[in-house]
């Protein structure tokens, strides 16, 4: 299979060759980002339009490394004689409304915010000793 020469190329041709290959672009993309997209298909290095690599072109994805805090888990919170209500943490700016006594699949992002949240207990024989206690005790059913 020979290489194209995308760089010779113009926008109408790489929206051509875009279609045959099967890579999905918007309409007002510049040729620059469609030349990107198609290199990335066919593996070829990016060029910066001179035929010189593209020294700012993204690594591939398949050398980053995954963000623990967003691996899922199954988790279930309980309730106490106190506190019936569901269960609210904001995590990366999404919300998770979590009812308890019920099987919820959340990232691990959301249990380090749980096991953070602690309450103060105190003891009724001696009300200057307390101990800090889990907010929201749960219990993890999968990871």
């Amino acid at each position: 299979m020979t290489e194209l020469n995308l760089d010779a190329m113009d926008l109408a041709e790489l929206k051509k060759q875009a279609d045959i290959l099967g890579v999905t672009y918007a309409g007002n993309i510049g040729e620059d980002t469609l030349r990107k997209k198609i290199s990335e298909v066919l593996g070829q290095t990016a060029t910066d339009g001179e035929g010189q690599p593209d020294l700012s072109a993204p690594e591939p994805t398949a050398n980053k490394k995954k963000d623990p805090n967003l691996e899922r888990v199954t988790i279930i919170i309980h309730e106490s004689e106190s506190d019936k209500h569901p269960v609210f943490v904001g995590f990366n700016g999404r919300p998770f409304y979590m009812k308890r006594n019920e099987e919820v699949t959340v990232p691990q992002g959301v249990l380090n915010i749980l096991d953070n949240a602690k309450t103060k207990v105190y003891n009724p024989k001696d009300t200057d000793k307390f101990r800090m206690v889990q907010r929201f005790p749960y219990e993890i059913v999968k990871k």
